[in-house]
């Protein structure tokens, strides 16, 4: 998904991973967050916080899970309103899309991209 440019919605991503319930992507991403942060501090990298390309079907716009206390732009995520989130998101959406090593991470964590849907797979 980050190497194509595109987004999912919580409950397309719930469906895939089949998660009952998409409000509990806060636990999921926050270890997602901590594993990228340590991996980018381990290799002198800012991987940009991928949880901002789940977005939520009414808005458009990431949820509350996007916000990550411990870093950059994500840690102001739940301060803001409706616009600055969707500016925020947008900034951060054009990291990710922008970011050359998501091969390089995904081979980290021993994982590949499978099929045109961007699925991943473990090796």
């Amino acid at each position: 998904m980050a190497q194509r440019g595109e987004t999912t919605t919580y409950g397309a991503l719930a469906d895939t991973l089949r998660i009952r319930n998409p409000r509990s992507f806060g636990h999921v991403f926050r270890a997602i967050n901590v594993a990228l942060n340590q991996l980018g501090d381990a290799n002198g990298v800012a991987i940009p916080p991928i949880q901002f390309l789940v977005v939520r079907q009414d808005s458009g716009i990431p949820g509350h899970a996007a916000g990550d206390p411990s870093r950059g732009a994500a840690a102001q995520y739940e301060a803001l309103d409706a616009n600055g989130r969707r500016d925020l998101a947008a900034r951060v959406q054009a990291e990710i899309f922008a970011f050359p090593h998501w091969d390089a991470v995904l081979e980290a964590f021993e994982l590949e991209a499978s099929g045109d849907r961007g699925h991943v797979a473990v090796r």
